[in-house]
């Protein structure tokens, strides 16, 4: 009989050769069906949980990827170092830049600034199109802004796409302080409310079971009121570019 990790071990190797722009998650599943029997299907779930995280995976790597690098400058002892008002006057100018951009409809290239280091950015994966929550960092020395690992990326058409249908329902909850609600958004990732430093939060996290409970994995983001909120504000943005990209994959 073959065991979860055998399926685990040959999916792993599958996904490296699979064109998913023809390719479904069925067609995949009868290939490995094909290598290693039908006893496979008992762990149809699992090949689900593998496929996404793999997908999720290679959209932060995509990213990163096609991040521009900043040009580099030549050394100028008369400029070396810019002058404090000047670096403020550019922050100030790129923020109304990206805040015009999103006034007009048009989808920042650094994705949105949701505030405390965390964006939101929409990334397209061989077809599959991905919403990003996550932490954005600046690399040592340089000026750009690089995805973390320190987040989660929502398949866009099943994940994000319940998030916002379930929105006003997820703001009253955070309101209300109820931690008892949940929505599942796959059979490892779902919405909470949970308080931290006794505020009330909206996590959006992939979990893993253990002894037959299910425990909070690292794969997350927490979002303050103040984070939701701008979340809520910028979804009609945020669709728009999901649609975007679905129209040019």
């Amino acid at each position: 009989m073959v065991s979860k990790q055998d399926v685990q071990r040959e999916l792993a190797k599958l996904l490296k050769t699979v064109n998913f722009d023809t390719t479904s998650e069925k067609q995949i599943r009868n290939r490995l069906c094909e290598q290693l029997g039908e006893d496979v299907l008992q762990y149809k779930e699992v090949i689900k949980q593998d496929i996404e995280s793999y997908l999720d995976e290679a959209a932060i790597s995509n990213r990163k990827a096609d991040t521009p690098s900043p040009v580099k400058r030549k050394a100028d002892t008369s400029s070396q170092q810019e002058s404090k008002p000047a670096k403020a006057a550019k922050t100030e100018a790129k923020s109304e830049d990206a805040s015009d951009a999103s006034a007009e409809g048009a989808f920042p290239e650094d994705g949105i600034d949701l505030g405390n280091s965390k964006r939101v950015d929409v990334s397209d994966f061989r077809g599959n199109i991905f919403v990003s929550v996550r932490e954005w960092y600046k690399k040592k020395d340089e000026d750009k802004l690089m995805p973390g690992q320190k987040g989660i990326s929502l398949h866009a058409a099943d994940q994000f796409s319940k998030i916002v249908d379930k929105a006003e329902d997820i703001t009253k909850a955070l309101a209300d302080e109820d931690e008892t609600y949940e929505l599942q958004l796959s059979a490892k990732r779902k919405v909470t409310i949970s308080k931290y430093t006794g505020k009330p939060t909206v996590n959006i996290r992939e979990y893993y079971e253990k002894e037959g409970e299910q425990l909070p994995g690292k794969k997350g983001i927490m979002l303050t009121a103040q984070l939701w909120n701008k979340l809520t504000d910028h979804m009609k943005l945020i669709t728009r570019e999901v649609a975007r990209q679905k129209k040019e994959a």
